[in-house]
C-alpha cells in the first residue's frame, strides 16, 4: 500500500510538471552570451533561470536625450526601454523650437539579444513614434546580436561604433507534447521565419535569399559588412 501511494504521488507530480511545461509559453529569439552561445525560443519550463524573464543585471541608463540599453532583451527590460524612449521623445519635443528639425533621441545598444516578442514590442513603439515625427537614432556599441538587431535596424538613422559588431541568426525551439502540437508548432515556426525574413528585408539592403543564408550562420559582422548589408547607415566616432 505504501509503495502504491508513493507511485501515485510520483505520477501526480510528473503530470503536474508536464502541465507546467505546456502552460508556460515563452518566445525567445536565439541570443548569445559569453557563458552560453545559444538561447532558445522555447515552449518548455526548463527550470533554467537564464531563460526566464529575471533581468536583475539589466543596465538601462538615461543621460539627457541619450538612452543606454546595455543588457539582454527581456519582457521587463524591453518595457523599461519602451517607457524611457517615450519619455525622452516627449521631453525633446518640448525643447524643440517650432519649425526646427526634431531633436533626436539616441538609443545606445550593447546587447546579445533575448526575447523576440519583447523586441517586437520595442520595434512597434519606435515605428509609431517615428510616424508622429520623432527622430530616434540607434547606435551599435560593442556587440548587438539576435533580437537586439531588430531594435537597432528600425532607427531613423542607424549608426555603429568602429570596433562594434552585429550578429543576425535564426531561432531554435523546444516543445514537448502530442504529434498535433508538434505539427502546429512547426507551422508556427515557418510563419515566424517568414516574419523575420520580411522584417530584415524591409530594413536592410539584403534580399530574402541573402537573409536566409545569413540567419543560418553564426558569424559576427564587422563594421564594413554591416554597412554593406544595410544594417547600419554610418560609423559613429
Amino acid at each position: 500500500m505504501r509503495q502504491f501511494k508513493d507511485n501515485l504521488r510520483r505520477n501526480q507530480k510528473e503530470k503536474q510538471d508536464l502541465e507546467n511545461m505546456r502552460s508556460k509559453t515563452h518566445h525567445h529569439y536565439m541570443k548569445r552570451n559569453r557563458k552560453s552561445t545559444k538561447k532558445k525560443r522555447s515552449r518548455e519550463n526548463s527550470g533554467d533561470d537564464s531563460d526566464s524573464d529575471n533581468d536583475g543585471d539589466a543596465t538601462i541608463k538615461v543621460s539627457r536625450n541619450h538612452i543606454y540599453f546595455w543588457c539582454d532583451v527581456t519582457k521587463s527590460s524591453a518595457l523599461e526601454l519602451t517607457l524611457k524612449i517615450k519619455d525622452a521623445c516627449h521631453d525633446v519635443r518640448n525643447l524643440t523650437v517650432f519649425g526646427d528639425d526634431p531633436t533626436p533621441v539616441y538609443v545606445h545598444l550593447n546587447s546579445y539579444g533575448g526575447d523576440l516578442d519583447a523586441a517586437l514590442g520595442v520595434v512597434d513603439t519606435i515605428e509609431s513614434l517615428k510616424s508622429r515625427g520623432a527622430t530616434i537614432i540607434t547606435i551599435v556599441e560593442g556587440n548587438v546580436a539576435s533580437a537586439a538587431t531588430m531594435i537597432s535596424v528600425v532607427g531613423s538613422e542607424r549608426r555603429i561604433r568602429p570596433n562594434a559588431c552585429m550578429r543576425v541568426h535564426n531561432f531554435t525551439t523546444g516543445i514537448f507534447g502530442k504529434k498535433n502540437e508538434l505539427d502546429e508548432e512547426f507551422a508556427n515556426l515557418e510563419q515566424l521565419e517568414t516574419v523575420l525574413v520580411d522584417f530584415y528585408k524591409n530594413h536592410t539592403t539584403m534580399s530574402r535569399p541573402q537573409i536566409k543564408r545569413l540567419m543560418a550562420r553564426e558569424m559576427d559582422l564587422r563594421v564594413d559588412e554591416c554597412l554593406e548589408k544595410g544594417l547600419v547607415d554610418k560609423i559613429q566616432l
